[in-house]
């Protein structure tokens, strides 16, 4: 994969969803993260229990906000290759696919310069 679309939800109060939460709403949103993966083959598409797994959201992507989207971009299968984030923060539900998709067009076409 080229990059990795991390998705990242929130519960009603901004904080980390935890396991059954994020499962729901990744189920509630399976159809438009489908529809991305579709459209963007060499990204990775992945939804990420955000409660557990906070340090590493925090610490190595950079993640202060809740729920948002991240794109790392880089050399995936190196493993201590440099990687390039960028965050789509989002309120309470998950933005428009056509929002979502030029965000992430736009961040492939900038990132190659």
């Amino acid at each position: 994969a080229e990059a990795l679309l991390w998705v990242v939800f929130a519960n009603s109060t901004g904080l980390p969803c935890w396991s059954d939460q994020c499962r729901q709403q990744a189920q509630e949103h399976q159809k438009s993260l489908r529809s991305v993966a579709r459209d963007f083959p060499q990204i990775k598409v992945v939804f990420v229990d955000a409660a557990a797994h906070k340090d590493y959201i925090v610490g190595s992507l950079g993640l202060q906000h809740f729920p948002a989207l991240v794109l790392q971009k880089g050399t995936m299968s190196v493993m201590d290759a440099p990687l390039k984030t960028f965050a789509l923060r989002f309120e309470a539900e998950l933005p428009m696919l056509d929002v979502i998709k030029s965000w992430m067009q736009q961040v492939l076409d900038t990132s190659k310069e």
